[in-house]
This record gives structure tokens, sequence and C-alpha cells, in this order.
């Protein structure tokens, strides 16, 4: 059987599942296409004939730009299309020539692989099969001498390469843990410094191990896990891509997925584990459920992407009105959307795709509409929220 596919993050990785890639690519050519971001560690190309692929970057920033100028390849598509559809159904009395289809990019532009466009998201990185895979790019520094400040000890490590976060333990002093971009700058660090003594104190050093991922997941990985193609090519310049931000509304920014992958109608209607448990999901940060990608489902035709982003937004505003000032819930925003459109009839397929940022976004957003009548079109639909198939 082929490996579990990783589960997503909802921050940015090291790690890329890249779906709707062509069946016959090779893995050189992935790494020759995907190497003009940075050095590639390890390739999974056991689902490939399923057009996935997972892709594992030496350094969390190469994963970052990787994944944006893939989105943006993604996103300039489905535009392109639109707007040749759009061409189409306005020449419906057929007197005028259509125009022939947008032509794709130039084949070797950044973000497309074989030259075809295709979707990336991050997921959280495996460890088994990975070359040195329990280096995640972190290290665990124990028997620190407690008057060491964070900064001393950022600008110490920063020796062996840039220090993305430097993080300490709740009532441990004497631990901290410092996160390099590069996870071959960790290892540097490791070889180096363990066993090292500052401040009179000899340290130890472990690299952390990934947390909160789910066990179900790693021992059916590890049961069925294939061997990975390492990358032995010495470390090369880059360039890096400063990180985007923006608002809610954004189609590119995220971990999210393309709607092909979501779920949607292979999902039983009825299969109580798509149902959305207020009981599982608190206002509290504490919760069982920690799923984000909700299906929308009963939207009316008429009812356009603009539309449903100004529903969205006016409803993240509206929640984030609400928290108290020094209340410590997460906001409510959300990072991908996927509204399904017919072009033939120019008009939404009846779903969506929304993925929330956090479990108490997704509670709100399905307290606000879940079962409630869509004011608009005078549609007698009414809208239903449930998670997708896919999270």
């Amino acid at each position: 059987l082929p490996a579990s596919l990783p589960p997503a993050s909802a921050s940015p990785s090291r790690a890329l599942l890249l779906s709707m890639v062509p069946s016959a690519v090779s893995e050189s050519t992935l790494r020759r296409e995907l190497e003009v971001f940075g050095d590639v560690r390890a390739v999974e190309m056991e689902r490939r004939r399923e057009g996935l692929v997972t892709v594992h970057f030496y350094d969390v920033r190469d994963a970052q730009a990787a994944l944006m100028a893939i989105q943006e390849q993604h996103m300039q598509q489905q535009f392109r299309l639109g707007r040749h559809y759009e061409a189409v159904m306005s020449n419906s009395m057929g007197l005028a020539t259509v125009p022939p289809p947008p032509p794709l990019p130039p084949h070797t532009a950044a973000g497309l692989i074989s030259g075809r466009v295709v979707w990336a998201q991050f997921v959280t990185p495996v460890t088994f099969g990975l070359p040195d895979g329990n280096n995640q790019g972190t290290l665990v520094i124990f028997n620190l001498d407690p008057a060491i400040s964070a900064s001393h000890l950022k600008d110490i490590f920063e020796a062996f390469g840039p220090v993305k976060e430097l993080r300490e333990t709740p009532n441990k002093r004497n631990q901290k843990f410092v996160e390099f971009y590069d996870v071959r700058n960790a290892a540097k660090a490791m070889a180096e410094m363990n066993g090292r003594e500052i401040a009179g104190k000899s340290l130890v050093i472990e690299f952390s191990r990934p947390g909160g991922q789910c066990k179900k997941f790693w021992k059916t990985h590890a049961a069925g896990h294939r061997s990975m193609c390492s990358s032995s090519r010495p470390p090369t310049s880059r360039k890096h891509i400063s990180k985007k931000t923006g608002g809610s509304s954004s189609f590119k920014h995220g971990g999210g997925r393309p709607w092909k992958g979501g779920g949607g109608r292979q999902a039983k209607e009825h299969d109580p584990s798509f149902l959305i448990n207020e009981d599982a999901i608190t206002e509290s940060n504490c919760c069982s459920d920690r799923r984000t990608t909700v299906m929308i489902k009963n939207i009316p035709n008429k009812y356009s992407q603009k539309l449903l982003l100004n529903m969205l937004d006016n409803h993240c505003i509206h929640c984030n009105e609400q928290l108290a000032g020094g209340d410590d819930q997460p906001l409510s925003s959300y990072d991908f959307v996927y509204l399904p459109i017919d072009f033939i009839n120019k008009c939404n397929v009846g779903y969506g795709f929304v993925n929330m940022t956090s479990p108490q976004a997704t509670l709100r957003l399905y307290k606000a509409f879940h079962h409630q009548n869509w004011e608009v079109f005078n549609s007698r639909k009414i809208c239903e929220v449930t998670y997708a198939r896919l999270q």
C-alpha cells in the first residue's frame, strides 16, 4: 500500500505536498525545477501516479518561496481561464471569432512542473526514511546557566547560520530551544556545541522532536513508507523571497489546497465524521477536534466569488470585534477559499471550500451560517457547513 499522506501544516514547514503533478514527471525534472528556490533534501515519489509528490527542502525559506511561486502560477492560470470563458460566453450569437485559449507561461517559468500548473501546500515533515530525519532544524539546549540571556545564546548559535527563533521553556530556565532556518546549520551547531562548556556548565543538546503530530499517522506512515531519494549535492547559494502578508481575503497564502483534493462530492452526506461537533470545539484553546477546512453546501448558484469573500470578510470582522481586548482567543480569519465555477453556465456549482486558521474560527463560522437561509437572490436554499473530507 502507498504511504499515507502527511497531515497539513498550519504554519510554514520545509515539506510541500504537490498535487496535480504530471504522472510522467521524473525525479530529476522535479529536482531541477524546484532547486531554483533552494537545495532539495528529499523527494517522495511513490504516489506520483496519483499526481501527488512530497518535496522536502533543507531551508524553510526556500519552501516558502516555492509555495508562493507555485500557488501564484495556479491562481494566474485560473484567472486566464476565467477571462477566456467569459469571452466565449459573451459570444452567444456566434458572430465574432471565438478567441483561442490563453497561452501558458514559458515552459521554464518558476513555479511550473514540466510546464504544467500544479498546487502546493505545507505539510508536516516526516522523519521516517528522511536522511537525518530526526533533524527538523530545532535544537533543545539542556543544562544552561540560567544567567545566560536569550540574546547572548542566539549570538553564540548564529555563528553556525541564521537562527529563526529562540524559545524559552516555562519553569525551566536551564533549557531553551534554538530553531534554525536551515537544518544543515542545526546539524553543524549540534556537532560543534554538544558537550561544549558555557559559563562553567557543559551543554547537552538534542534535536527537538516535532510536536503535536498524530501518532496514528506516524505509525501508519512508518509501516507503509518507502525509501526517499536524498540529495548529495553540496550547499549552493540561494535567493530568498521575503514573506508576504495580506488581508483575510487572500487566495495566495497559507497551506490550503485546491478544491479537487478537498473532499466535496465524495463525502457521504450523512457521515457523522464530517459533522461539526460543538462539544469537541470550545471557545477555549483546548479542543479535541483540530480540523479547520470546511465545505459550504447549498450555495446559491448566482453567488459569485466576490460575494463569498465579502461574506467571509464581514463575518471575520464582526467576530473579531466581539472578542474582548485582553482575550487570548485566536482571531477569526481564513487563508484559503475555493468556489468551483461552471464556466459554461456561468455560475458556481453549489458548494465551496474554506480553510479557517483555527478550530475556534471554524466553530464561529459554523455557528453563524449552518442551517441559515441565504438572504440573496430570493433563494430558498439552506446553508450547510461541514468538515471537508481531507484536511
